[in-house]
């Protein structure tokens, strides 16, 4: 696994239920074209995924890049305050950290929340810092996906499965919907072709035609819904303008 995350700047990440003994786990897929690593984990939650990618033991790091992690997460500034009060500094293990959290909050069955967010941060900060973090991570929109990598490149096989699903019962909105799928598909077709030869006018021009393509009005009120969506994920899913050489899609963890 150490071997395959230092062979390209880009990982492939998924998951999917799996059984063990009976009992529901997940099984994540890490990959890219020269390896494929399996994991099966009793959960799919941030913290799995980041202590698969450490190669090791997951370690928490507490300074003042995971304090603003925890603020960007969700954590209240009073929580903030009373954490900054007991001066952590450093990595620690996780039993350190579970020691801490047990100070900070003494019932186990309040606070859930507020635990998962010191705890995501911290792991992440320390992830981040190892020489094997990946760059660039190639995913769906999962939630647990997010803030991991450097960069987050979303697949367009996955958001072109959202239109998909639309099942619209008027004549007149199946028409809408399949003008806009072939659209969204000439795009996708352009996409592919910037990567053969990438340049900087091409990528300002695809710039343009994707805020024209997601920023449509079809009168389709669950179409222009999909269609706001995806334009709010411009950032990741145009990653490739400025990086040619990531794929456009997740299918080597598909497979």
């Amino acid at each position: 696994v150490l071997a395959g995350l230092n062979s390209t700047r880009h990982q492939h990440l998924d998951d999917t239920g799996s059984r063990v003994n009976g009992i529901n786990h997940y099984t994540h897929i890490l990959c890219n074209p020269y390896y494929t690593a399996f994991f099966t984990m009793p959960k799919k939650d941030r913290l799995t995924v980041l202590s698969l990618l450490c190669c090791g033991e997951l370690k928490y790091t507490f300074n003042k890049a995971s304090y603003e992690l925890m603020l960007e997460l969700g954590l209240s500034s009073k929580q903030a305050a009373i954490l900054k009060s007991m001066n952590l500094t450093g990595d620690m293990s996780c039993k350190d950290i579970d020691n801490i959290l047990k100070q900070l909050f003494p019932n186990p069955k309040k606070q859930k929340t507020n635990r998962r967010i010191i705890l995501e941060a911290c792991a992440i900060v320390y992830y981040k810092s190892l020489d094997h973090a990946i760059e660039h991570l190639i995913c769906d929109d999962a939630p647990q996906f997010n803030k991991i990598a450097k960069y987050k490149a979303l697949c367009w096989i996955h958001e072109g499965r959202h239109y998909k699903k639309l099942n619209p019962f008027i004549e007149h909105h199946r028409k809408i919907l399949d003008t806009f799928n072939d659209r969204f598909w000439d795009f996708y077709t352009e996409l592919l072709a910037y990567k053969q030869c990438p340049s900087s006018e091409h990528a300002q021009e695809l710039l343009i035609l994707f805020d024209d393509l997601f920023s449509i009005k079809t009168g389709y009120d669950a179409l222009d819904e999909r269609i706001a969506m995806t334009l709010a994920k411009k950032e990741s899913l145009l990653l490739v303008l400025e990086f040619p050489c990531l794929p456009l899609h997740n299918n080597n963890a598909e497979l």
